[in-house]
């Protein structure tokens, strides 16, 4: 070891106390030379670098400290960009590789078979005793609780079955499970049944108690969660009602009743009811627009028109072959016209608001949301399925591919080889679609949203049914069991 001398009065050593030196000089100790000439031909420390030290260490503390700023923020950004993508409902989290099988569990393969709260996914379920509502532990499968919400088919009754609402994002802390009654097939009132043949049944999704539960109106036809409320639409006396109610007590938040009765009325034409973003749309003989909070008519289009609507962010359009198509306010307001109906994707993250695309069948082309004027057009005849990242996922028949919202231009396509078995969904930087191999084995593939390369694939079960993101996670329906990956 090469000993130096410190030209430093904080840091230069009392030879007088040293232990080890009987009071001499540093340089004086047996064996050593004067540190102005080494023999062994190292180059003498120079004087004044304890000095330089002391005057730049807080640079390299400085370095350090913006390195770990740097990495803390890039993780922060990670977790949030995480995050916001799991909380797209039909979006999967981003994934780090090829899946793989965390765990599985019976379930019924229909929407509404499985809901995602918090870090659980409940899964819907017939068995012998019932239909049954299992909640288990997101990332391991383990089972939190188990609720029987109805009674099992018999032979004799009409079928019963049993669904919780939800769109595929996170439900919140109560689930709203709607549940039928199987009457007995040709006479109810044979046999003194009640009339009623569904229930709406309120669980906690922490513990599964009970929080309330209520009867649906005979006839109801369709059912929708809208936050914590149920909107319902049956028809009473000729005429088709709609209610929004709470959906633990059944308190009616507001009423809208058709004011002209149902042509036809018993002769099998049924009416229809669906919540679209802030709105509710109704369509008997004429088509509806009602707010979606306070059961307003917003818009009311004339009889046997066949009006169609789509929810544009805080706004919604309409387009008939006949008049063309328009965009309203939240007040039922023309904004101004639009050379067909917006597209209304399965999945949508919010990333094209600055501008609405639109489908008129044979072609896509994107307006301005603001002004309404026209950005591109583009020939393509794929449906839009799915909004991430300011791409279109699009897919038909027999393939699928991205297009970008921006200009309209195809990023590319992939051919499965036979009919898409079910829609592509994404994890906001890969596009999670079908495949077939060459042994007609069903894959999932993760393909790069802007470019279309393959990063890995994964064989699937044969009877596999639909793919689909539920509160983030990756599920693999069949028709008895889910396959939850990871």
């Amino acid at each position: 070891m090469q000993q130096i001398e410190v030209d430093d009065p904080d840091l230069e050593v009392d030879a007088r106390h040293h232990p080890h030196d009987n009071g001499r000089p540093v340089h004086e100790r047996a064996g050593e030379r004067d540190p102005g000439g080494d023999a062994s031909g190292a180059a003498p420390v120079r004087r004044g670098a304890g000095r330089w030290l002391r005057r730049w260490w807080w640079l390299a503390a400085v370095v350090v400290l913006a390195v770990a700023v740097t990495s803390l923020v890039s993780a922060a950004r990670d977790r949030a960009y995480v995050a916001r993508i799991g909380a797209v409902p039909g979006l999967v989290r981003p994934l780090d590789g090829a899946p793989s099988e965390a765990w599985r569990a019976g379930a019924v393969p229909a929407v509404g078979g499985i809901v995602a709260s918090g870090d659980t996914l409940v899964l819907v379920s017939e068995t012998p005793q019932g239909w049954v509502a299992t909640s288990h532990d997101a990332a391991s499968g383990a089972v939190r609780w188990t609720v029987t919400l109805g009674p099992p088919q018999r032979a004799g009754f009409e079928s019963s079955a049993a669904w919780c609402a939800s769109d595929g994002g996170d439900v919140g802390p109560t689930l709203l499970c709607l549940v039928t009654r199987p009457g007995v097939l040709y006479s109810r009132a044979a046999v003194g049944e009640t009339p009623v043949r569904a229930r709406v049944v309120a669980l906690s999704a922490s513990d599964g108690h009970r929080l309330g539960g209520w009867d649906v109106p005979e006839g109801t036809v369709d059912a929708s969660r809208v936050a914590d409320d149920v909107v319902l639409g049956w028809v009473d006396e000729g005429r088709f009602v709609v209610e929004r109610r709470r959906g633990v007590t059944g308190e009616v938040v507001w009423s809208y009743r058709s004011p002209s009765l149902l042509p036809n009325a018993g002769s099998g034409t049924v009416p229809t009811v669906r919540s679209d973003g802030d709105v509710v749309v109704v369509d008997d003989s004429s088509t509806v627009v009602l707010d979606g909070a306070d059961g307003d008519v917003l818009l009311a289009g004339p009889r046997f028109r066949g009006l169609q609507v789509s929810s544009v962010g805080d706004h919604f359009a309409t387009w008939a072959s006949v008049g063309g198509g328009h965009m309203y306010d939240r007040d039922g307001e023309v904004l101004y016209d639009v050379p067909g109906l917006p597209v209304q994707p399965t999945v949508d993250d919010g990333s094209t608001g600055d501008v609405v695309v639109l489908d008129d069948g044979k072609s896509l082309s994107a307006i301005d949301a603001e002004s309404g004027e026209r950005r591109w057009t583009a020939d393509q005849a794929l449906d839009v399925r799915t909004i991430v990242a300011h791409r279109l996922l699009v897919s038909g028949l027999t393939h699928y591919g991205v297009v970008d919202a921006a200009d309209g231009q195809e990023l590319w396509s992939f051919d499965v080889g036979q009919q898409v078995p079910w829609w592509p969904i994404s994890d906001g930087s890969l596009v999670i679609g079908p495949a077939i191999d060459d042994a007609g084995t069903p894959m999932l593939v993760g393909l790069g949203v802007q470019d279309g390369t393959r990063f890995w694939s994964v064989s699937l079960p044969s009877h596999v049914q639909r793919v689909v993101g539920v509160g983030g996670s990756l599920v693999v329906e069949t028709a008895n069991e889910t396959v939850v990956l990871h």
